[in-house]
């Protein structure tokens, strides 16, 4: 039996920068949600990745997932399941959820 698990990555609504947007060409801006952990090494704020017109640029960024590489990490932050995620195989699918709003209609 193939399975799925949907993955909620991104900023969303409760994040200080929002969510990212819709363009009226259907592209969209992937928002990447603030690093709220301690790490041990520097991270790049927003402005870094090219976020400046965003409310708070100088905030750290949690990269993850890494779209150039297709990997993913899970961090148990008290929701989601990662036993779900390890029972996953080769033929299954891991889809990518990310809450986006559009500003003009």
């Amino acid at each position: 039996m193939t399975r799925s698990v949907l993955i909620n990555v991104g900023s969303n609504a409760t994040y200080p920068n929002g969510r990212g947007r819709i363009f009226h060409d259907q592209s969209f801006e992937y928002v990447p949600i603030p690093e709220g952990e301690k790490v041990r090494q520097q991270v790049p704020t927003y402005r870094d990745i090219g976020f400046n017109e965003i409310q708070y640029p100088d905030l750290p960024v949690h990269l993850d997932p890494d779209f150039t590489n297709f990997t993913f990490s899970f961090i148990n932050r008290g929701f989601g399941s990662l036993e779900a995620l390890l029972k996953l195989s080769t033929k299954d699918y891991q889809i990518i959820l990310i809450t986006k709003y559009k500003p003009f209609l």
